[in-house]
């Protein structure tokens, strides 16, 4: 993100922590005029990047955080996730493959779909100790 962010938040992975990143999506969406089909796509993908660094990131045991930012650049708004948790890189990890039929279907799985589907300029870095995506959403 070379613009910078016009809001930013640190949120702990606790449920009670997490509640905290819709008010923050919704008001950091719509001060960048973001259209209400943008910003839901926007809710669906950061999300699933922030419930996958609660659910993944750290160890059971360890209370982690999760930070973003977000800011326009030009007719992209950028939103940035970053945790502390075990290195992963996003861009690179496979998808998981769909099931043959209901029966074989398991529950879960499709976050990294989700996030390439929404975001498919996605980047994912491993920067001084952070795992770092940076999500680009169409502004209008």
């Amino acid at each position: 993100m070379n613009t910078p962010a016009i809001s930013e938040i640190c949120l702990g992975t606790s449920p009670a922590e997490l509640a905290g990143l819709y008010p923050w999506l919704e008001a950091a969406g719509l001060a960048l005029g973001m259209a209400p089909d943008q910003l839901r796509r926007m809710h669906v993908a950061v999300e699933e990047a922030v419930m996958n660094v609660a659910m993944h990131a750290y160890p059971p045991d360890v209370a982690g955080k999760v930070w973003l930012a977000i800011a326009r650049q030009g007719d992209t708004v950028m939103v940035r996730v970053e945790d502390e948790g075990q290195p992963f890189d996003v861009a690179a990890a496979p998808v998981a493959k769909a099931a043959a039929s209901v029966e074989e279907a398991q529950v879960g799985g499709l976050g990294l779909k989700l996030l390439r589907h929404y975001c498919p300029g996605l980047t994912s870095t491993r920067l001084e100790g952070r795992n770092r995506l940076e999500l680009p959403f169409a502004a209008g």
